[in-house]
């Protein structure tokens, strides 16, 4: 959804009459700065920077969206490792827990 809103915002800033500040950038810093192959366009929010040797632009993510993310890789990191940890114990402990609880004693049994 943000990818269409992005893709559409010139088309809607031309409709409403408002005006984008465009920053000229430049795909080779050495290069011919009067080389139209050498020159791109970000709007104003954003910076010209490179991405894998690509020139592009970037902005900055919002704090709250970058700490939602951390949240959602490390909250997937430890419950990975507690389904993993939980998967080897129930392995481990042979269907046995006639030990480790009294719910499991039967009532015939001589335990």
């Amino acid at each position: 959804m943000k990818v269409l809103l992005f893709l559409l915002s010139p088309l809607l800033a031309a409709v409403s009459g408002a005006e984008v500040k465009k920053i000229e950038c430049f795909a080779d810093l050495d290069g011919d700065k009067d080389d139209p192959n050498n020159i791109y366009t970000c709007r104003s929010p954003e910076t010209c920077c490179q991405e894998k040797g690509l020139p592009s632009c970037c902005t900055e993510k919002a704090a709250d969206a970058a700490a939602l993310d951390q949240a959602k890789l490390w909250g997937m990191v430890i419950l990975l490792i507690l389904v993993v940890g939980a998967l080897m114990w129930y392995c481990r402990h042979d269907g046995n827990c006639s030990k480790c609880c009294s719910c499991c004693k039967r009532k015939n049994s001589r335990l």
